[in-house]
């Protein structure tokens, strides 16, 4: 007796087609490319944020200095190494120079900040990161600054 064995013609075989894979990867390409993209927004809200809380920090301790002195923040403001000690040392700041020796004040130069391609007069810039903002003083001693951030 003899067995002959014949080939199957059923339709469903073991395995996945060519193109269920090519669709599958597609999928896959697709989420991970929506997830990208989520995430750098994610990362640059969070990094404007944190920018405008730092500058934020700031104008709360110029203030503070101009209502102590009694004088608005001008191009002839200085203030004490104390002061300047507290800003934040992993900023960069714009129109803010340090002492030259200790004991000796800092000053303040107002200038033009670009921010998100906007021009601000009269501003001193702080950067975190990447992010840069904007604070531009009151005209009157300790009066409220605005911070302009993207």
């Amino acid at each position: 007796m003899t067995r002959t064995f014949r080939k199957s013609n059923s339709r469903f075989a073991a395995g996945f087609t060519l193109i269920e894979l090519i669709v599958v990867v597609v999928i896959i390409g697709v989420l991970a490319a929506v997830a990208a993209v989520s995430y750098n927004s994610f990362i640059s809200t969070a990094e404007n944020t944190a920018a405008e809380a730092e500058a934020n920090q700031v104008a709360t301790l110029l203030q503070t200095a101009s209502a102590a002195q009694n004088q608005a923040i001008d191009d002839s403001f200085t203030f004490s190494e104390a002061v300047y000690n507290d800003l934040p040392a992993d900023l960069a700041y714009t129109g803010i120079t340090a002492p030259a020796n200790p004991g000796d004040d800092a000053t303040v130069t107002l200038g033009t900040v670009t921010v998100d391609g906007t021009d601000i007069a009269s501003a001193i810039g702080v950067t975190s990161g990447s992010t840069t903002c904007a604070i531009q003083p009151g005209d009157t001693p300790g009066a409220s600054f605005t911070v302009t951030c993207p």
